[in-house]
């Protein structure tokens, strides 16, 4: 521990710098309460400076060991049956049966409000892309009695209706089938057919809801122009991979040019096929969800502080508990003993 006597024009920071210690270290070895106030002739003590530890060395990491990557997933389409498949009509079964796993898949009189206008109990709409289309239950194109869904707007839209059908077997094969679907244009007038606006039926054997999800199968687009019944593009044999899966039926209309669009869907049926043997669900699993991305967190921004009557560096020091030198620092002091009232200091972290 060494001493000196201060010199005329000396300041407590310059002392510091000279035995590279501290300001507030002379200070509180000497007791100093105003380190602005010190006199030519006065005895410091100065402290002996600390060598900084030497951090210990990190561990040394262990050596990676080699990992075999998982098999991927198979592809989901190979698992989708046929076409060819059975000849039905709509006793075969009807969507009235007792045995149709689908809730109301006659489209029957019972409806619930939504967003996007009118969908029949049991199912819910959604949206693809473009812009959403009206829903509203019709009682006319229909194939069976309650009537039918219909989707229409005079603009182009890619949206449907989707079930989730649950209490299934994981890895046994069901079927699935639209049994009737119109698209027309209306002018005006009577409802004429067209080939510009397609339907489509798909399912994702999860149970997920998202249309846009990969792990949803999607069968052929029907764009033909022709009433769809009972056909095989609107029809599919998928396994269960859990104990739910989801069924869309899914309308696209292409041309905004005249009229409005429209799109029927009626009759839609779904039932085990226990003849096609099951599928090893433990191949098929759907990707991990991905967790959300925290959000930055935003860096603390400085406390300021305006130097006041009869204030000292020192004392502003201890009041926000950080160091002389850390304030000299951030505000660019020459001189610590030089602050004045109304002074504004940037007091960091």
């Amino acid at each position: 521990m060494a001493s000196y006597t201060i010199q005329a024009g000396d300041t407590l920071f310059a002392i510091a710098r000279k035995f590279s210690v501290t300001v507030d270290a002379i200070a509180q070895a000497n007791n100093i309460a105003n380190p602005g106030l010190i006199h030519p002739g006065q005895v410091l003590t100065i402290p002996d400076t600390q060598p900084s530890p030497t951090p210990p060395a990190p561990p040394t990491p262990p050596a990676p060991q080699p990992t075999t990557p998982p098999a991927p997933m198979p592809n989901l389409k190979d698992l989708v049956k046929g076409p060819p498949f059975p000849k039905f009509n709509l006793k075969d079964p009807t969507a009235m049966q007792p045995n149709n796993l689908i809730t109301n898949g006659s489209m029957g009189a019972g409806y619930h409000n939504t967003p996007y206008g009118d969908v029949v109990d049991g199912w819910q709409p959604f949206i693809v892309s473009r812009n959403p289309p009206n829903f509203r239950h019709v009682d006319n194109e229909q194939i069976d009695p309650g009537g039918s869904q219909q989707l229409y707007s005079a603009d182009t839209f890619d949206a449907g209706i989707c079930q989730t059908v649950k209490n299934l077997q994981p890895g046994t094969y069901y079927m699935f089938r639209l049994g009737y679907s119109l698209a027309a244009k209306s002018v005006d007038g009577p409802n004429f057919r067209v080939q510009t606006i397609g339907r489509q039926v798909g399912v994702d054997p999860f149970g997920g809801t998202d249309p846009k999800a990969a792990t949803v199968i999607w069968g052929n687009q029907f764009f033909n122009g022709q009433a769809a019944l009972n056909i095989p593009d609107m029809q599919m044999i998928f396994p269960a991979l859990s104990t739910q899966a989801t069924i869309f039926l899914r309308a696209i209309a292409t041309d905004a040019s005249q009229g409005e669009n429209r799109v029927w869907l009626d009759a839609v049926c779904m039932e085990p096929r226990p003849e096609i043997p099951a599928v090893d669900v433990s191949k098929y699993q759907p990707p991990a969800p991905q967790p959300p991305t925290p959000a930055p967190t935003p860096s603390p921004s400085p406390n300021t502080y305006t130097v006041q009557n009869g204030d000292t560096l020192f004392a502003i020091a201890r009041k926000f508990g950080v160091t002389v030198d850390a304030i000299v620092k951030a505000n660019n002091i020459a001189n610590p003993s030089l602050i004045k009232p109304g002074q504004v200091l940037t007091i960091p972290k």
